[in-house]
């Protein structure tokens, strides 16, 4: 017994200095660890409009107000060429229908329109509509009158087209051809040439009024042709009636007609060609302007 306590204290001896240094107790525990604050957001850059697409854009879309005054002139040129069907429609008589004409193209209710001109072409014709429906001088007349004032390819190709369906009634041509002259238009010059070119009997009277076209519509284009004619015309002997008959009907106004297109004054059919051959490259020709070499000095 007095063993094992001595061999006790022994223990607790070798014991104390480990005990002494650990502080003799429980070691503490480690202090809280302090939080770390969050991560802060990144920085947001401003919002950046994106580029405006002009198609996207809704005043870009809204009509100019050139757009808006075609489409109301174009509402008004239908509304008064239906006016005018159904007046036609409701006529009587030769008078009444010229002045249904009249009231669309002329005055202070005309509309210069292609619709107009289509409106007004149908009543052109000269031969029967139907049973009992002829057009007088005064409703063609009329349409004729209309159709002047409208300087558009609708016309242009409506009265061809009267033109080609009538070509032996000259009486009824001849009062279409003044129409190209009025409204200057240059897609009639060949057709006006050849009339004012054609040699047949009896077509005196056409060519005259094909020349005088012509040279209301004042174009370069016709200028050759007539040069020809008045070199021809030079050329008729004495045994050429047809020849001479020309001369005498149409050289003068063939010399008119060339005068008012170039404001030159000849006699002779070969001193107008002189002219021409020496003019030919320039007269009523828009000078080509050369644009700037993008490599030089610009000067």
């Amino acid at each position: 017994m007095r063993t094992m306590t001595v061999a006790m204290l022994v223990l607790a001896m070798v014991a104390m200095p480990v005990l002494a240094q650990d502080g003799g107790g429980t070691p503490p525990a480690d202090p809280p660890k302090k939080a770390e604050p969050p991560p802060a957001d990144p920085p947001v850059d401003p919002p950046v409009d994106p580029p405006v697409d002009p198609g996207d854009d809704p005043t870009a879309k809204l009509p100019s107000e050139e757009q808006v005054r075609l489409k109301l002139l174009e509402k008004d040129a239908r509304e008064k060429a239906d006016s005018l069907k159904k007046r036609m429609d409701a006529a009587k008589t030769d008078q009444e229908r010229s002045a249904a004409i009249g009231d669309l193209a002329s005055g202070t209710n005309g509309v210069v329109h292609p619709i107009t001109a289509t409106a007004l072409l149908p009543y052109l014709n000269p031969r029967q509509i139907r049973a009992g429906l002829i057009y007088g001088d005064a409703t063609i007349g009329a349409a004729i009158d209309g159709l002047k004032k409208l300087p558009f390819d609708e016309t242009y190709y409506g009265v061809m087209k009267m033109i080609d369906a009538n070509r032996t009634n000259l009486d009824y041509v001849n009062k279409l051809l003044p129409i190209f002259g009025e409204i200057k238009c240059k897609k009639a010059i060949p057709p006006l040439i050849e009339m004012m070119r054609d040699k047949r009997d009896g077509r005196i009277p056409q060519c005259k009024i094909a020349i005088q076209q012509l040279a209301r519509i004042g174009h370069r284009d016709a200028i050759d042709q007539m040069i020809k004619e008045l070199e021809e015309q030079d050329k008729a002997g004495i045994n050429d009636a047809k020849g001479k008959e020309r001369r005498s009907q149409l050289n003068k106004e063939v010399l008119d007609a060339l005068e008012k297109i170039t404001g030159q004054h000849f006699k002779l059919g070969s001193d107008w060609r002189q002219w021409w051959i020496k003019n030919a490259e320039t007269f009523q020709k828009e000078k080509k302007i050369t644009p700037p070499d993008p490599g030089g000095d610009g000067k």
